[in-house]
């Protein structure tokens, strides 16, 4: 099932040589979607309350988790130069934190059920960097 999906992640022509980028390429993209779905399940259902030390935790994957989007951007930007064209829109996830934490600024301040924490933060920083990323490899046009 996981080599599948890794294969229908790319296009037909890719299909028949992965090379170890395709497969970093990939396992950093499970890797960002998988962080970024915890810790908008964690906070707006409100586990933090159920698992104090959760902000902790993913506090300890902010700063490899950013340095695994530099690497995504980066490695999206060598596919370019090879010549290989996406079909996955990188933006599309930069959007995703911003809504997040949109939707989370907007709770905390309208809800009593939500408050401004640790979790809030990780958010902000994630989506300010990830669209300061992003609009560095949109910039970089090649």
């Amino acid at each position: 099932m996981i080599i599948e999906t890794f294969m229908s992640f790319f296009r037909k022509e890719e299909i028949r040589h992965p090379e170890a980028v395709d497969w970093l390429y990939f396992g950093l993209w499970i890797f960002t979607h998988i962080y970024l779905a915890l810790v908008a399940i964690f906070y707006f259902a409100r586990l933090t309350d159920l698992f104090p030390r959760a902000p902790i935790f993913f506090g300890s994957f902010d700063e490899p988790y950013l340095g695994a989007v530099a690497t995504y951007t980066i490695l999206k930007e060598i596919r370019k130069k090879r010549g290989v064209r996406r079909h996955h829109h990188g933006g599309i996830f930069v959007i995703y934190w911003l809504i997040l934490f949109t939707v989370s600024i907007l709770l905390a301040w309208r809800s009593p059920l939500y408050r401004f924490d640790d979790l809030l933060h990780i958010m902000l920083t994630n989506a300010l960097a990830t669209s300061v990323i992003w609009m560095g490899s949109f910039i970089h046009k090649p």
